[in-house]
């Protein structure tokens, strides 16, 4: 005598028929990500959650909240973390080094010759902004930047101090840039790109809204 068969299941998810049909499958497990670099702290927290999109203020039009010293030195360690796991997945961590002012980072020199058109060159460009390379003050940025470096010895050049920089690594143009990025670069790298963007537009304006220079170093700011 065979079994009776059951009816089917109702629930939209399962097909009848089949072994679903019986019982309940669990998810399979996560896969585990991979390590982006060696000992590289975890990605820190600004305002007790973690960024993945930019912070925008609950109302529109409402100023984004001033940043306490704390904040701070955790933002700028943040956004130096996520530089760093970038830099390291693309072959040049030596050249993104921790900067007590600032956004917490800063590149120090040319990255090793490419294709123009690779993505570790939009990276490298996307990391120098990021770093406030090109936008804080000179007379700040320029001593910070090793003497032997390549790109300290462009940037101290008082008359065109970016036409030797763009000469000898072109810049992605902006479209090009964001094809490489958006379409090219890894999950990982995109994560982490909009994640630093989103941390340096924090401190950005954090201390915008608080009164405060980035690149002046004081007790106000943190360590």
């Amino acid at each position: 005598m065979m079994p009776a068969r059951r009816p089917p299941s109702s629930h939209p998810s399962v097909v009848p028929g089949t072994a679903s049909d019986a019982m309940p499958v669990a998810p399979w497990p996560a896969h585990p990500r991979p390590v982006s670099g060696p000992g590289l702290e975890p990605v820190l927290l600004i305002g007790g959650r973690a960024i993945s999109t930019p912070t925008r203020s609950s109302a529109r039009g409402t100023p984004e909240p001033g940043l306490s010293a704390t904040a701070l030195t955790a933002g700028r360690r943040q956004a130096w973390t996520l530089a760093t796991r970038i830099s390291f997945r693309h072959g040049f961590p030596r050249l993104v080094r921790r900067c007590p002012i600032g956004y917490g980072f800063l590149v120090i020199d040319l990255p090793p010759p490419a294709d123009p058109r690779a993505i570790r060159t939009a990276l490298w460009w996307q990391l120098a902004s990021s770093s406030g390379l090109f936008t804080a003050p000179r007379e700040t940025v320029v001593p910070l930047l090793p003497d032997p470096s390549p790109l300290g010895r462009m940037l101290r050049d008082h008359d065109r101090p970016f036409a030797a920089l763009r000469a000898a690594l072109a810049p992605p143009e902006p479209e090009t840039a964001l094809a490489l990025l958006g379409g090219h670069a890894s999950p990982e790298d995109w994560r982490d790109v909009l994640r630093l963007l989103a941390v340096c537009r924090r401190l950005q304006h954090g201390a915008q809204a608080g009164g405060f220079d980035l690149w002046r170093h004081n007790e106000r700011q943190g360590r």
